[in-house]
């Protein structure tokens, strides 16, 4: 069973940025995956380093399509993904100290994509040119 299910609402209207958010579910789907089936907190963490990569390209991305568009909240957008970042890096701590994830870093994970694509996201995808269908 997933964390989270990609649906329609997660849909910005930017290929690139609808495309990359998919898959950053994807990755956060993993974590919880082999998390729930047991792996040992080596399989775990490696994961949740992969999620953390993929999302750090993500933000620059991100930013630098904000920037291509002249989006004025780009530097508030861009403590929003520092201070992201280092929640994520703080629950991959715990995990190499306790040895497994808990249900604060799902809960985390969860409200923070949600609540970043479905909110902070949509300010700058008004702004932003639409090129055709996007990621579905």
């Amino acid at each position: 069973m997933a964390l989270m299910d990609w649906n329609e609402r997660f849909v910005l209207g930017v290929r690139d940025m609808d495309a990359q958010h998919r898959v950053l579910i994807d990755a956060m789907n993993k974590v919880y995956d082999r998390n729930a089936a047991g792996a040992p907190a080596v399989e775990v963490l490696r994961l949740v380093d992969d999620l953390a990569a993929r999302t750090t390209k993500h933000f620059a991305d991100e930013e630098a399509h904000m920037a291509s568009i002249g989006f004025d909240g780009l530097q508030q957008h861009q403590i929003i993904h520092r201070r992201l970042l280092e929640r994520l890096v703080a629950h991959r701590a715990a995990i190499a100290e306790s040895g497994h994830a808990d249900d604060e870093l799902f809960n985390f994970l969860k409200h923070w994509l949600s609540s970043h694509i479905c909110g902070i996201d949509t300010k700058y995808a008004a702004a932003s040119p639409k090129v055709g269908a996007a990621a579905r």
